[in-house]
């Protein structure tokens, strides 16, 4: 018979705010979906409240493309498609990296253990809402102006 035509899946929408969605979600733009547009047609990135899938920070079990990051202010990560941004860059974070989103740039993850840090006088700093081993260079050349 005749292919089966394209189908969408209903999620609700968030305005990129981080705690707009419930529980076990997270707010991701997604391209926009259209059954009837023809399929090379550029789509629209819309936010809606995508499923956490949970995953290592600085791990490597993210599906190729894609990159662990957190995704919500109580530490939740999920695998997410890597941004450009680098130390003390806007948000999407590159991979090894990840969003302050208080202040909106990337900072370096680390691991508490080794202090990988690059340059001098920074510290792998943990927080509350990260990991065992996994912080955050800051101080010395880490140091957002």
């Amino acid at each position: 018979g005749p292919p089966a035509p394209p189908v969408g899946i209903c999620r609700p929408y968030c305005c990129d705010a981080l705690e707009d969605c419930p529980e076990g979600t997270f707010c991701a733009p997604q391209p926009h979906f259209d059954a009837a547009a023809p399929a090379e047609e550029p789509r629209i990135p819309i936010p809606v409240c995508m499923p956490i899938q949970s995953c290592q920070l600085l791990g490597t079990d993210c599906p190729e493309g894609l990159t662990c990051s957190i995704v919500r202010a109580n530490g939740a990560t999920s695998c997410v498609p890597p941004g450009e941004g680098k130390l003390c860059e806007a948000c999407e974070c590159a991979p090894g990296y990840v969003c302050n989103f208080g202040t909106g740039v990337c900072f370096k993850l680390c691991d508490t253990n080794t202090n990988d840090c690059p340059g001098s006088g920074a510290i792998c700093q943990g927080g509350t809402n990260l990991p065992d081993r996994v912080g955050v260079c800051v101080g010395g050349e880490s140091s957002c102006q």
